[in-house]
C-alpha cells in the first residue's frame, strides 16, 4: 500500500491508503490541489500501517488466529435413529470383571456417512492431539457372556461368512448397525462448566439389515443420574468410562489405540 509521507513532519499524512504510487497521487490532488507539489509531500510505501499512518486505524493483529477454528454458523450434529457402521479400528483391555473392547467407527451409509472423519478433521485442523470421537465400548463379563454374545451375533449377522473367532483384530472393517440415542453428561469446562449437555451416541449393536429395515427402537435418553432405561447391562456406549474414553490420533492414520 502506498500513502502521503511528509518528510518535514517525518509522517504519514491524509489518511491515503492505495495499491499504487498513481492512485496515491491522484486521490492528493484530489485532496489538497497543487499543494501537492511542494517538496515535503512524497508517494511512498506503508511498511507499518498500525503506526505510521495518521488518521487511519488499524486493528491490532492477534496471535492465533492462523490457527484457529473457524465458526461460520454452520454444525453438524448427530440425529438419534438407526446408523450403518463400519468397524475402524478395535483394542481389547483386561478388567477385573473381564474384557473391555474399544471400538472405533464411524458411519457408513446415509447422509451421515463420514460424520466422525469430518468431525476429527475439523478438529485437528487446529489441534494436533485431537481425539477421534466414533467409539463404542463393549464390555464381556465371564460371569454373563449373554450381552456380549448378542453383539457378536449382531456382527456376524451383518457381515455374511464371517465367525467370531476371538481374534479381535479381525473385527477391522466388519459392518454393524448401531442404535443412537440421548445421553446427559455433565461439561467439564467453560462458562457452562456443571451444567447439563445431551450428546447423541450409539447405545445398542444391531445386525445391518434390522438397521435397513427399520426394526430397532431408539431408546429414551439416558439421564446424567440413572433413573431411565436406556442402554443395555453389559453394554456401554462411547461415554466416558472411568479410566478414559478418547485417545490421540497416531501419524500413521491408526486410530487412538
Amino acid at each position: 500500500m502506498y500513502g502521503i509521507w511528509n518528510d518535514w513532519k517525518k509522517e504519514f499524512q491524509f489518511g491515503i491508503r492505495e495499491p499504487t504510487k498513481a492512485k496515491a497521487s491522484k486521490k492528493l490532488f484530489k485532496r489538497i490541489g497543487k499543494d501537492a507539489y511542494k517538496w515535503r509531500f512524497e508517494i511512498r510505501e506503508i511498511k507499518n500501517t498500525s503506526k505510521n499512518v495518521k488518521g487511519v486505524k488499524t486493528m491490532k493483529k492477534f496471535d492465533g488466529y492462523e490457527k484457529a477454528e473457524a465458526f461460520t454458523g454452520e454444525y453438524e450434529k448427530m440425529e438419534t435413529g438407526g446408523y450403518v457402521c463400519k468397524i475402524l479400528q478395535v483394542k481389547a483391555e483386561d478388567k477385573d470383571y473381564g474384557t473391555l473392547l474399544r471400538i472405533g467407527f464411524d458411519i457408513l451409509e446415509g447422509d451421515k456417512a463420514g460424520f466422525y472423519k469430518r468431525q476429527f478433521d475439523k478438529k485437528k485442523a487446529t489441534k494436533p492431539d485431537a481425539k477421534w470421537p466414533g467409539m463404542y465400548y463393549q464390555t464381556i463379563k465371564e460371569d454373563d457372556l449373554r450381552y456380549f454374545k448378542g453383539f457378536m451375533t449382531a456382527i456376524e449377522e451383518s457381515n455374511p461368512g464371517y465367525k467370531w473367532d476371538w481374534d479381535e483384530q479381525k473385527l477391522k472393517n466388519k459392518m454393524f448397525g448401531g442404535v443412537f440415542g440421548e445421553e446427559e453428561y455433565e461439561i467439564q469446562q467453560g462458562k457452562r462448566e456443571g451444567e447439563i449437555g445431551v450428546s447423541v451416541k450409539c447405545m445398542w449393536v444391531r445386525s445391518v439389515d434390522a438397521i435397513r429395515e427399520g426394526k430397532y427402537t431408539v431408546p429414551e435418553i439416558k439421564r446424567l443420574n440413572g433413573n431411565n432405561g436406556a442402554g443395555t447391562r453389559g453394554q456401554h456406549n462411547n461415554g466416558t468410562l472411568p479410566d478414559g474414553n478418547f485417545f490421540a490420533m497416531t501419524d500413521d492414520d491408526e486410530l487412538p489405540f
